[in-house]
């Protein structure tokens, strides 16, 4: 496996290699290897995110409760939880640290950023797509990640890896959900 380079510029491309493999590269603007996403099974939620600064387990638990688990793979002690709110907005707190909120950025909501409560100003953004679509990734899930680097927090790798998990989880939830939809009504 190639070795991770650190995360410090403006840009980055999250990308799906294979469009049918819940797989995921972190890659910048020069094709560089920042980071992956992988899940640890087809169905299921939970996944393991790589990045030069550290790894993580994401994993969707609770039923009445629903929250994000944040955890070293292998350990039961949360090093973070993202609890969700209405409409896929939530807030990530940091076990002893900070929180970020994470908010739709357009009324579609399709475009997602992690937001500072401090200053109330965007840390981190995820827009759907790639700088240089072809016909081959019409089915595969891409984004281009925006940093502003003037407020960058030590906390951003993982900022960057649990944002691209809570896209896939809700394109996966929208999909589910249209399935059952078409199934009612067929």
């Amino acid at each position: 496996m190639e070795q991770f380079v650190a995360i410090n510029n403006e840009t980055y491309y999250w990308s799906q290699p294979k469009a049918l493999e819940r797989f995921f590269e972190l890659r910048t603007p020069a094709a560089e290897l920042a980071g992956l996403l992988v899940w640890e099974k087809a169905f299921g939620t939970l996944a393991t995110a790589y990045t030069a600064a550290g790894h993580w387990s994401f994993k969707r638990v609770g039923f009445w409760n629903p929250r994000i688990t944040v955890r070293k793979p292998g350990e039961d002690n949360d090093l973070a939880v993202f609890y969700p709110r209405f409409f896929g907005n939530g807030t990530l707190e940091i076990v002893g640290g900070d929180q970020f909120r994470w908010e739709s950025l357009n009324f579609w909501a399709t475009h997602w950023g992690f937001f500072n409560p401090s200053d109330d100003q965007v840390l981190v953004k995820f827009i759907p797509g790639s700088d240089q679509g072809t016909l081959g990734d019409v089915f595969k899930n891409q984004a281009i990640i925006q940093i502003d680097l003037q407020r960058r927090v030590s906390d951003l790798p993982l900022l960057i890896s649990l944002g691209w998990y809570l896209m896939i989880l809700r394109l996966d939830d929208s999909a589910a959900s249209v399935t059952a939809t078409t199934a009612a009504i067929g």
